[in-house]
């Protein structure tokens, strides 16, 4: 995995990560609400979300946002962070942020 590539013995890393919170944001939060632009994006990622009647597949999505522009997302399960993710580096910490913004991964390499 390419985290533990480029992190040196010793290093931590700090990233920042979409999840199934950031989905529920985006599926639930008012359309008032000004922190995110909400426009094509957020509109195709509730027709994705619509085939997905059990919520986001088990591990992590990929969503085009939008078909006339490279504007993708990969929205991952905070489990599989842990389960996948920690087979490499180790996972210091996994933070969900305030409501709707992406959660921090801090991660290490012994």
């Amino acid at each position: 995995m390419e985290l533990r590539r480029i992190l040196k013995p010793g290093g931590r890393m700090y990233l920042t990560v979409a999840d199934e919170f950031v989905v529920d944001y985006y599926l639930n939060s008012s359309a008032d609400d000004k922190r995110y632009k909400k426009d094509a994006g957020s509109e195709k990622l509730k027709r994705e979300a619509a085939k997905m009647p059990a919520g986001l597949p088990e591990d992590w999505q990929y969503i085009a946002w939008r078909d006339d522009i490279l504007e993708d997302q990969v929205f991952y399960h905070t489990e599989y962070l842990q389960s996948f993710w920690g087979q490499y580096v180790n996972i210091i910490d996994i933070a969900r942020q305030d409501e709707g913004k992406q959660t921090s991964v801090v991660v290490s390499k012994s």
